[in-house]
């Protein structure tokens, strides 16, 4: 199995206690959708349905929430 190379970054907002991983650059205005694809974790998809990045709510250091701990 082959990989590929993906030039990720990553982000955090320790006042937000939030995370994001970018997949690629993203030009202003290029998240056409934001979906949540667990509780607390959103996908942003340009107008072509492809994954931008990862948003990570309630990454605090040091925790581990559970969806029960923080209903949506």
């Amino acid at each position: 199995m082959s990989s590929i190379e993906i030039p990720a970054t990553f982000a955090y907002d320790p006042e937000a206690g939030a995370a994001y991983v970018a997949l690629t650059s993203i030009p202003l205005g290029g998240v056409a959708e934001t979906i949540e694809i667990l509780a607390m974790v959103n996908a942003d998809l340009d107008e072509d349905g492809r994954l931008l990045g990862v948003e990570i709510v309630g990454a605090l250091p040091g925790t581990i929430a559970t969806p029960e701990e923080n209903p949506q």
